[in-house]
């Protein structure tokens, strides 16, 4: 199993009507090390996310088949992927966790949540 680790000092969330969106980012816009998190709940419904993490190699819809969110730490492993496990590191006031909390819930609902 191929792992990506990184500690992100931005991390923002997004929704609009049935499309929500979370980005983890090392720094500026312009950064290799981001990892990307989108889900589009309009017709036809699917289970898959849109992952993109800067390799070439993840980026496209992928079934997050295990993931957890932590007061500090997301870590995920995306299935039939040959570099599935991703983890990233971050630290975030607790409106903005509690937001980030929510709208994970929402795009991956088997989502561990360890607090």
């Amino acid at each position: 199993i191929a792992m990506k680790i990184f500690h992100a000092s931005q991390v923002s969330v997004g929704e609009a009507g049935d499309y929500f969106q979370v980005l983890f980012n090392e720094g500026p816009e312009d950064s290799a090390n981001y990892l990307l998190i989108q889900r589009d709940f309009e017709e036809p419904v699917s289970k898959k996310c849109y992952v993109e993490d800067g390799m070439p190699v993840t980026a496209g819809h992928f079934r997050v088949s295990r993931a957890q969110l932590g007061r500090d730490r997301f870590s995920a492993e995306l299935a039939a992927h040959r570099d599935n496990r991703l983890e990233v590191t971050f630290a975030v006031s607790e409106a903005d966790f509690a937001e980030l909390k929510r709208v994970m819930k929402i795009m991956i609902p088997h989502v561990r949540i360890a607090e």
